[in-house]
C-alpha cells in the first residue's frame, strides 16, 4: 500500500461530479499536495469531461492518473430491487479496483448508492481509509421545519435511516462529507469511528462583469429564470400551470425563461404546454433548449430579476442557490428539505410549496408587486455564496483526509 494515495470512485458520466472532481485536480495542482491522486472513472465520464484531461496536462508535475473502468448497466428502474442491485454491482466494482491498487485512501463520490455494499461486501478489504459524500439525507427533516414527506414515503425514510446505520458501522469509513449541514450533528451521533464532516457545494464565484444576454425581452418585464435540466422534476410544469393564475396585469409584466435541456420522454408534454400558455396568458415565455455550458450561466443569471428553484419534493442541494446567491439575486424556490432551510435560514428569497401551481402564482404576483423582497437579503445571500466555493469545497476534503 502506497503512502498518500487517494483515489476517487466515480463510476457515473453526469451530473455535477465533473465540475466537483475539476475542483479536486485543480486544487491538488495548484497546491502540489503530496502523494498520488488517480480517479477510477469511465471513458465516457473523460469524453463527457474533457477539462480532466487538460487539468492532468497542465499540472503534470503532480502525480495524477486515471485508472479507466467499464461502464455499469443503467439502473432499468426506480425499484428497490434495481436499486440494491445496482449498489452491490459498483461495490464489486469498488472491491475489486481497491485490491489492485491497494490506496491509503478512497474517496466515493456518491456514497449513496453504495450503502448496501459499505454494509456487506465492503467490510472485507484492505486496510483503505474510505471517505464517502452522502448527497440525499432525509429523514431528519421533520426537525427543521420543512413539510413532512407525503405518506408513502414515510416507509423510505424509516429504510434509508437503516441502510445508512449499516453502512456507517463498516469500520473502514472513517469520513462523511454531507453538503447537508443541518444532518452533520445527527450522523456524528450514528458511530463512533465515522467523523461527518460539513462539505460546501463548491461552485465556481461569478468572477468581473458579465456580458449581457440578449433575450429579447418584450418592454419592461420582470423577468423570471429557470435553468437546468427541464424536467417535471424540477417543476417546469408547475410553474406553467401557476400562468394562468397570475393576475392579467402581472401577466403583461412578466417574462419566463427557461434555459436547458427539455428531457425527451417531455419534449412534448412541455412544448404543448408552452404553447397552450402563450396562447391563453399574456407572459412572455422563452425557452433556450440546449446544453448551457458552466460558463453561459451566470451571465444569464445576472440579466434575470428573480431565480425559479421549482424542485418537487427534491432531497439534497443545489447549486442555483448558490449561483442566485452570488449573483445578489433572490430566488423563488420549494420549502421543502435543504433547499426550503437554507432559503428560510439564509434570506434567499421566498421559500413556497412549489407542488401547488396557485403558491407559485401567489408568490410571483409579490414578486413582481415588488412586495416579496422583505424575505431577500443580498448581504446574507453572498456571505451563503462565499462559504460554498469551489476553493472550499476541495479544502475541506484534502484537509479532513490528512492530504493538507
Amino acid at each position: 500500500m502506497s503512502a498518500k494515495h487517494l483515489v476517487i470512485f466515480e463510476p457515473n458520466a453526469g451530473g455535477h461530479h465533473g465540475l466537483f472532481i475539476q475542483h479536486l485536480l485543480t486544487y491538488w495542482g495548484e497546491e502540489q499536495l503530496n502523494g498520488a491522486l488517480e480517479l477510477i472513472v469511465t471513458q465516457r465520464f473523460i469524453d463527457t469531461h474533457q477539462q480532466i484531461g487538460a487539468l492532468q496536462s497542465r499540472y503534470s508535475n503532480s502525480d495524477i492518473r486515471v485508472s479507466l473502468i467499464d461502464p455499469l448497466p443503467p439502473i432499468k428502474s426506480g425499484s428497490i430491487r434495481a436499486l440494491v442491485k445496482h449498489d452491490l454491482r459498483q461495490g464489486a466494482l469498488l472491491k475489486r479496483k481497491l485490491s489492485e491498487i491497494r490506496p491509503s485512501h478512497a474517496l466515493l463520490m456518491y456514497f449513496d448508492h453504495l450503502q448496501i455494499s459499505l454494509g456487506t461486501t465492503l467490510r472485507n478489504i484492505d486496510d483503505t481509509h474510505l471517505a464517502g459524500i452522502y448527497f440525499r439525507p432525509s429523514f431528519h427533516y421533520p426537525i427543521h421545519k420543512t413539510p413532512k414527506a407525503p405518506s408513502p414515503g414515510a416507509l423510505q425514510q424509516l429504510r434509508k435511516k437503516l441502510q445508512l446505520k449499516m453502512a456507517m458501522k463498516n469500520p473502514h469509513l472513517q469520513t462523511l462529507f454531507s453538503l447537508d449541514p443541518y444532518v452533520v450533528p445527527t450522523l456524528n451521533t450514528m458511530s463512533r469511528h465515522t467523523n461527518a464532516v460539513v462539505l460546501p457545494d463548491g461552485v465556481e464565484r461569478a468572477a468581473g462583469t458579465h456580458s449581457a444576454v440578449d433575450w429579447q425581452i418584450k418592454g419592461n418585464r420582470f423577468v423570471a429564470f429557470c435553468f437546468g435540466s427541464l424536467a417535471e422534476r424540477k417543476g417546469v410544469f408547475k410553474v406553467l400551470d401557476a400562468l394562468p393564475h397570475i393576475a392579467q396585469a402581472f401577466q403583461q409584466q412578466l417574462a419566463l425563461v427557461f434555459a436547458g435541456v427539455v428531457s425527451e420522454k417531455e419534449k412534448h408534454r412541455f412544448y404543448n404546454t408552452v404553447d397552450q400558455m402563450r396562447t391563453h396568458t399574456d407572459v412572455q415565455i422563452i425557452v433556450d433548449d440546449r446544453f448551457v455550458d458552466d460558463a453561459e450561466v451566470q451571465p444569464m443569471i445576472q440579466n434575470a430579476d428573480l431565480i425559479l428553484v421549482a424542485y418537487q419534493q427534491h432531497i439534497g442541494s443545489s447549486n442555483v442557490l448558490i449561483r442566485a446567491a452570488d449573483a445578489g439575486l433572490p430566488v423563488l424556490g420549494s420549502n421543502f428539505g435543504l433547499v426550503g432551510a437554507q432559503i428560510r435560514d439564509h434570506s434567499l428569497g421566498t421559500a413556497t410549496d412549489t407542488t401547488n401551481p396557485i403558491a407559485i402564482a401567489a408568490a410571483l404576483e409579490a414578486q413582481i408587486n415588488q412586495q416579496g423582497n422583505s424575505e431577500f437579503d443580498k448581504e446574507q445571500a453572498r456571505r451563503f455564496a462565499s462559504n460554498h466555493d469551489a476553493t472550499l469545497y476541495a479544502e475541506t476534503i484534502f484537509s479532513s483526509l490528512g492530504f493538507k
